[in-house]
């Protein structure tokens, strides 16, 4: 029904207030408040990466054979949810008293907590989208509608936090640049995050009776999870499509560790201007609209491939324009706006991107069923929650190395001038090198050959196989004799 997308799209709102903090302030906070350096705050995400790499897959796996009373998916989402919020709580609000090196070991901590808890909650979470129908045209719906409440509460969110949480002050006209303001931010997040998850969690209950449920008891021994996870990969498809949008995520997370930079320092922008960007929530809608039309027709693969290229052209007119000073000055008001526009149509573009993906992965799971005679959505969802973190990890470890080593970014440097060499590198780093980077991704897809057509042959395969196996059920039953009569 309408009101179970709804609900089961509440989860996208936590994903929403992790994003802004991780892509827009976590480096900003340790890098330019805190002081530490880029490269150390990416040498603490490149490890914890890592983690993520192997435990994404397993909790997929695992979750896919839970037999519980809460179904396979309920149950891990409840457990993530409380956790996820302490950890984003210690996250931005490190003790005061703590060394360079102590900070940045605390960073590692909190991040490995936060990413674990994430973990336990997104990955079913994606799975039960993925779960909720099997037609081709709905399960775009229905990521549709995850993408619409992230986008509202995601917006609502950071206005919030940039009118209220971030508010310039005569000390720090940026209020992002105001450690004060973190603390506030910290408990206000925490809090948030911990909400949606069990909101949605709740919410979508009732639809644990109408989901597939695993036949065996829960196996909780690592080679059958191993098993599982390998065979996903074995999927030529599938591998295809994580490489692309594992590219893709790492690109933007990339791009949005500059994105945070040339705001501040680049482009001079105060919390107050910043808090407009919320506008972009027109793009989304744009993009939501656009994704379930054109996916009638036209092939899934081909939407998000075209996506692609328009956001890489996007970003790169970004700067361009700025370096041919065909964009107002800093400072004059149409500069927000003209930035706004730029911003509404980057997101029409990517919010295509994400409508589309998560739905080919929906299909995927019938192709993989077809394959291997296993329904294998938390295998192939953890690619979602592995990507979004990727999307501010790996883009932070390459974004702190590339602020350190080539644009050479002074850590620390709140409220003072920057150098105009150092922020025309800064420039480079953002427009050109990360959105010609996109061309990785755009040339793994254009692989990708999965039609509609044999999608639905797929289907109508595995319903004539269940059909068959519950006919089979029926007739040995029917054959069982009758017992004795013993009354006698």
């Amino acid at each position: 029904t309408l009101w179970s997308k709804i609900f089961q799209g509440f989860g996208s709102i936590s994903d929403r207030h992790i994003q802004f903090s991780f892509n827009i302030l976590l480096l900003l906070y340790y890098n330019q408040v805190l002081g530490i350096s880029a490269t150390s705050v990416a040498i603490a995400l490149a490890i914890s990466i890592l983690i993520d790499a192997i435990t994404d897959p397993l909790v997929g796996a695992f979750s896919d054979r839970l037999k519980s009373r809460l179904g396979r998916r309920h149950l891990l989402m409840y457990l993530g949810a409380v956790p996820l919020g302490v950890m984003m709580f210690f996250l931005f609000s490190p003790p005061a008293f703590l060394t360079d090196s102590q900070l940045v070991g605390w960073l590692f901590l909190s991040v490995i907590g936060l990413r674990l808890a994430f973990t336990f909650f997104h990955v079913p979470w994606s799975a039960l989208a993925m779960e909720l129908s099997n037609d081709y045209a709905e399960r775009t719906e229905i990521v549709a509608w995850r993408l619409v409440s992230g986008w509202i509460g995601g917006v609502a969110f950071s206005f919030g936090m940039y009118t209220f949480v971030f508010a310039g002050s005569e000390a720090f006209p940026q209020g992002q640049l105001n450690p004060d303001s973190y603390p506030t931010f910290a408990i206000f997040t925490g809090l948030s995050i911990t909400c949606w998850c069990l909101a949605t969690a709740h919410l979508t209950r009732h639809q644990i009776p109408y989901l597939l449920q695993p036949v065996e008891p829960t196996n909780f021994s690592l080679l059958p999870m191993l098993k599982q996870v390998w065979a996903a990969v074995l999927n030529p498809y599938y591998r295809r499509v994580v490489i692309a949008f594992l590219t893709f995520a790492a690109i933007a997370g990339f791009g949005g560790v500059f994105d945070a930079l040339m705001n501040t320092f680049f482009w001079s922008l105060t919390g107050e201007d910043l808090r407009w960007f919320g506008f972009a929530i027109f793009g989304a809608a744009i993009g939501i609209f656009l994704a379930t039309k054109l996916q009638k027709h036209f092939l899934k693969q081909h939407i998000l491939l075209t996506a692609f290229l328009i956001n890489m052209v996007l970003a790169i007119l970004k700067v361009s324009l700025r370096f041919l000073e065909w964009v107002p000055e800093n400072g004059d008001p149409m500069l927000v706006w003209v930035l706004v526009g730029q911003e509404v149509l980057q997101v029409i573009s990517a919010t295509v991107a994400m409508t589309v993906f998560p739905s080919m992965l929906a299909d995927l799971a019938d192709h993989q069923e077809a394959r291997t005679g296993e329904r294998q959505e938390g295998v192939l969802a953890s690619v979602l929650g592995f990507a979004a973190k990727s999307t501010s990890s790996v883009g932070l470890i390459l974004g702190g190395l590339m602020l350190d080593h080539f644009v050479e970014m002074p850590a620390g440097s709140a409220n003072e001038t920057i150098d105009p060499d150092v922020l025309f590198r800064l420039a480079i780093a953002d427009g050109i090198i990360a959105s010609l980077l996109m061309l990785i991704p755009i040339s793994i897809l254009a692989t990708y050959k999965l039609t509609r057509t044999e999608i639905e042959d797929i289907q109508k395969q595995l319903q004539a196989n269940r059909q068959r196996d519950v006919d089979a059920v029926g007739e040995c039953q029917s054959q069982v004799p009758e017992p004795p009569d013993l009354s006698e």
